[in-house]
This record gives C-alpha cells, structure tokens and sequence, in this order.
C-alpha cells in the first residue's frame, strides 16, 4: 500500500489536466491544485491513486473529493482495507479468533431448520 512517488502523480494530474475542462480558478493555480492534489493523493496507495486519475473520464477537472470517492470505492482499496482491518484483529487478540457465543433462541432456531430438512 505504498503511495505513488510524488513525480508519478504529477504526471497523472498534468495530463489530466490537460485532457479536461476546468474552471478558471484552476486555470490560475495549476501548480498549486496539482501539489496539492499530489500530496493528498500521497494518502492512498499509489497503484489505485495512479489508475484513478488516469482512468478518470469526467468532462471537467474533478474535485479532489471525486477522485478520493473513485479511490476508496475502488475493489482493490476495498480488499486491502478488509485485509488490514482482519490483521489488526488478529494481532489485538494475540492471534485467537473472536467467537461469539450464540444465544439459545438462536440455537433452537438452528436445529429447528436442520430438523425439518
């Protein structure tokens, strides 16, 4: 989950840039967006930031609350998160599973449904 080198997303916003329609005030701080930009996007891994921007087919230059969304919802991103999570679980109950004990409703409910099969 390394980010993206800092020239890599610079790159990937310039094109960006240049292939979309944007506002005049973006127009006025090309640099300071793209530094901007490439320094939050430095937040995310790098693979899923990179593809996002250079996959992004919006008409006009997105607001970075847009390409962040695009990141976050992205599968990879998703099932990395997931791996993650399950790793500080594991390491926080010393590598024990968390087994939940089932009420009694629960276990009549069960072999009820296993009965009548």
């Amino acid at each position: 989950m390394a980010p993206a080198s800092m020239e890599a997303l610079v790159v990937a916003l310039s094109e960006l840039y240049l292939t979309t329609a944007r506002a005049k005030e973006v127009d006025d701080d090309l640099k300071a967006v793209v530094a901007l930009y490439s320094r939050k996007l430095r937040d995310y891994p790098g693979d899923i930031a990179c593809d996002v921007v250079e996959k992004y087919a919006g008409k006009f230059f997105p607001a970075f609350a847009d390409l962040r969304d695009a990141i976050i919802s992205d599968s990879r991103f998703v099932e990395r998160r997931a791996r993650l999570i399950a790793l500080e679980e594991y390491i926080k109950t010393g590598g024990e599973p968390q087994r939940q004990r089932i009420t009694r409703e629960q276990a009549d409910s069960i072999a009820a449904k296993y009965a009548a099969a």
